[in-house]
């Protein structure tokens, strides 16, 4: 299992890369070999990527109503899973299919669930690395307490 769930991650990587190329029905190839395997070996997380990446392509190729097919679906099972990251780019993608076809509406929502997530996950990032650093701190002044405490200790065993 963890070798088809490396497989298709592999496959998936070569579907950016062709993608990036401009080689898009290669890539979309690729993306939907990758959709297979996730499926079968029920990698959610992965479905969620590639899903949005299928639609990057067709959105690319101006297929925005598959793209938002592919993109929907991939934004539901992100948001089934609480799978952050792929929320954020799910509606990054969804956001310029709906502006592609005029659904301002909807490419509006999708554009502030984008911002929302972004912002959401770099306050976390910030958080996590302001602790860090707290903790950091703390346990230098911890360590030059310690060393202080100990030199004290050896002053006191040599006069003694």
């Amino acid at each position: 299992m963890n070798d088809m769930k490396s497989y298709s991650t592999i496959i998936n990587n070569v579907g950016y890369v062709n993608e990036k190329m401009g080689n898009l029905d290669v890539a979309f190839t690729n993306y939907s070999e990758a959709l297979l395997v996730q499926k079968s070996v029920s990698d959610k997380k992965g479905q969620c990527s590639t899903l949005k990446n299928l639609g990057s392509v067709c959105l690319k190729k101006n297929q925005a109503e598959l793209a938002i097919k592919n993109t929907s679906e991939g934004l539901e099972l992100a948001k089934s899973f609480d799978y952050l990251e792929e929320i954020k780019n799910a509606s990054e993608v969804l956001f310029l299919a709906m502006k592609k076809i005029g659904n301002h509406k909807e490419a509006l929502e999708n554009y502030e669930v984008y911002i929302n997530m972004r912002d959401s996950m770099m306050s976390d990032d910030n958080k996590k690395a302001t602790l860090k650093k707290d903790l950091q701190y703390q346990f230098g002044k911890n360590e030059i307490l310690i060393k202080a405490e100990q030199e004290k200790k050896d002053l006191l065993y040599r006069r003694n």
